[in-house]
């Protein structure tokens, strides 16, 4: 199986750009590194295949991160990502008895800068949200603009559709909104997502027949930053737990597990005592 990758198509003809995810190999991957039940899991990979083409606004250099708290039934959902295509998620509590259709809760994104610029925050109320319409809500209401997610209903994949601002660059060309181009097209793209390609060569002839011109694309793979270190200021910044309890005469080191890809660390009592030492200092 091949890399998952992003695809970034422009149809000059009506002056569309169209981001494709051909995301098989990568929810491959997360089903190997998160335990969730199989609700749980389905309800994660068509969350990450809807956020993912997300990275479609983002320069070089920037991050982003997607969040959903809902209330009822209670989760919460995690996607962390970067213009590179590297990407963290989760889904908690692991086991999910059920999965809502709609949600009532919030959606909040941040959106983190190259060169030190603050990050942006916007939070999105969803109030009996269908999930077929959560990510589009949050493209207008968070980034005003009026881009439009597909997920595939047949394969691990999914694309979004972005009119573009200036004219089209042949004037006789009809003119079509974000709307009725998707009523156009949306037939021959599920007939790509039925075909359900991971090469490369095949994507992109598939998206030339339809008259839209490959100009670029990222791997996407799974990639967690988390480090021992981090975890050490982690467990040291738990304001409402008292280390000498945590760690008592019978246990001086614990473990801590990262939720996203499940990787554990052994901290001890002195290294946390440490790290207080070194921050008392500064």
């Amino acid at each position: 199986m091949n890399n998952s990758k992003i695809y970034k198509f422009l149809d000059e003809k009506h002056n569309f750009t169209i981001h494709f995810l051909e995301g098989q190999k990568l929810i491959s991957d997360l089903s190997t590194i998160h335990h969730n039940n199989q609700k749980a899991f389905l309800y994660l990979r068509d969350c990450v295949l809807t956020f993912m083409p997300f990275i479609g606004l983002l320069k070089n250099g920037e991050g982003l991160g997607l969040y959903i708290d809902n209330d009822d039934p209670y989760f919460r959902f995690k996607l962390e990502t970067n213009y590179n295509g590297n990407l963290r998620t989760l889904i908690l509590p692991e086991e999910l008895e059920s999965i809502p259709n709609k949600l009532n809760g919030r959606g909040r994104i941040t959106k983190l800068y190259d060169g030190g610029r603050g990050p942006y925050t916007s939070i999105v109320e969803l109030k009996n949200i269908p999930f077929s319409e959560m990510a589009n809500i949050i493209l207008k209401d968070s980034y005003q603009v009026n881009d439009r997610i597909i997920l595939s209903d047949y394969s691990d994949q999914s694309l979004k559709i972005a009119k573009l601002p200036t004219p089209p660059i042949d004037p006789e060309a009809p003119i079509y909104s974000t709307k009725e181009y998707l009523m156009i097209f949306k037939s021959e793209w599920n007939d790509i997502f039925k075909m359900a390609y991971d090469d490369e060569e095949e994507i992109i002839k598939s998206f030339a027949d339809l008259g839209a011109k490959y100009i670029g694309g990222h791997e996407i793979n799974f990639h967690c930053p988390c480090s021992k270190e981090r975890m050490l200021y982690g467990v040291l910044g738990l304001k409402s737990v008292d280390l000498d309890e945590l760690f008592n005469e019978q246990e001086n080191a614990i473990e801590a597990k990262c939720d996203y890809c499940h990787k554990v660390y052994h901290i001890s009592k002195d290294e946390i005592n440490q790290l207080k030492n070194r921050k008392d200092l500064h």
